[in-house]
């Protein structure tokens, strides 16, 4: 899968946004719908990855960490929905 380093956020260099699998894809549609407010922080859990391609933080660690960081968070977001795509592009698959 395609996947690019992690740019302009010092605390997470060496780490990566990667794209995510269809099945994870419909998933975060899906949670977004359910809860809009964690659309951010369930992107972050399954598309930012350690260098052995497993995710860093689970959704209520992104939540917290973005609530800290609501810059960098939005960086982040930004970069790795770039490579996925969005939560509507998810709902038209």
């Amino acid at each position: 899968m395609r996947r690019e380093p992690i740019k302009d956020i010092p605390a997470l260099k060496g780490h990566f946004c990667s794209n995510i699998r269809l099945s994870e894809r419909l998933r975060w549609r899906e949670a977004a719908g359910d809860d809009p407010h964690m659309m951010i922080a369930h992107l972050l859990s399954v598309s930012v990855l350690d260098k052995d391609g497993k995710p860093i933080k689970k959704i209520d660690e992104w939540d917290l960490w973005a609530g800290d960081n609501v810059d960098d968070a939005s960086k982040l977001f930004n970069q790795c929905s770039n490579i996925v795509g969005s939560g509507n592009d998810a709902k038209k698959k």
